[in-house]
């Protein structure tokens, strides 16, 4: 790596994408709608993971749309990674499909009065 102009030995780009989806799953975010994961958009390699960086995975939804099934929907996300100089080392957005919330169908009833 240093022949290269690297400070050190650096992780692949691919290691850091994954590391990208686990920090994510330790959230459990999904952990009960999860169906797949549908594709990584737009990545981008920023900077170099170098070997004893602290990482961070910060990401937000950026788009939400429903699919022919309604119990199943789509959900897209940015996401970076970070280290520990508030550097983002790599960033890329992310296709989910994922259950979603049913509407309650329970009928209410209320007793009118006169």
């Amino acid at each position: 790596a240093k022949s290269r102009g690297f400070p050190a030995v650096i992780a692949h780009g691919l290691y850091g994408l994954s590391l990208m989806e686990g920090l994510k799953s330790e959230l459990k975010l999904y952990e009960e709608t999860s169906i797949a994961s549908l594709g990584w958009d737009e990545v981008r390699f920023k900077a170099p993971i170098v070997a004893g960086d602290r990482l961070r995975v910060r990401f937000r939804f950026v788009e939400k749309r429903p699919t022919r099934n309604s119990a199943r929907g789509i959900v897209i996300e940015a996401l970076d990674l970070i280290n520990q100089r508030d550097e983002v080392v790599t960033e890329a957005h992310h296709t989910s499909l994922i259950l979603t919330r049913q509407p309650d169908h329970r009928s209410s009833t209320r007793d009118a009065t006169s």
